[in-house]
């Protein structure tokens, strides 16, 4: 059993390498030959006066934003913390590997209800998705909100496979966050 387990966990990590090493590829490809407008909207500004202790305003003594979710710019925020102000090598990394998350609950969604050979076709068809790699590279809440609908979706299949009620209460908190990043969730 615990042999079964440590080569399911070393699947799914290699799945999520593979995933991040494709996605880090088709990023640099794209950034490389398309220009790539990277901060586009007020998202960046939010972080970084999140991080300076001006609250969630795009401009210093501005009035609070309404008019944005806030799981983004917080997400921004403790980048921003850790590897400096509007970091784009950062960014771009760490939206790969949210991606590559997402690619992993793909592989298991498509795993689980279709067989190993879909689940990881679709997981790397996803990863070489240049649209979805384009996102990874700017400064928008795509990369996140993507990951937080398929893992909606995730924990949707799950709980309806289990039919456990704590599980449809997982689905609800997932869509809850997702709409933490973009109301429309």
């Amino acid at each position: 059993m615990a042999l079964h387990q440590s080569a399911r966990w070393t699947r799914v990590l290699a799945i999520f390498v593979l995933c991040f090493a494709l996605r880090l590829v088709v990023g640099l490809v794209i950034d490389a030959t398309v220009p790539v407008i990277k901060r586009v909207d007020v998202y960046s500004d939010i972080a970084a006066n999140l991080i300076r202790g001006h609250g969630f305003v795009v401009e210093v003594n501005g009035a609070p934003i309404t008019w944005r979710a806030p799981l983004y710019p917080a997400f921004l925020a403790v980048l921003y913390g850790l590897f400096g102000e509007h970091n784009g090598t950062a960014v771009f990394i760490a939206q790969t590997a949210l991606d590559s998350v997402s690619a992993v609950l793909i592989f298991w969604m498509g795993t689980r209800l279709f067989g190993e050979s879909v689940g990881f076709f679709s997981a790397v068809v996803f990863a070489l998705h240049p649209i979805s790699a384009y996102y990874s590279l700017r400064f928008m809440p795509e990369p996140l909100f993507t990951l937080a609908v398929v893992a909606t979706t995730a924990a949707w299949l799950a709980a309806v496979q289990s039919l456990r009620p704590i599980a449809f209460l997982g689905v609800g908190a997932s869509i809850a966050v997702a709409a933490l990043v973009k109301p429309v969730a």
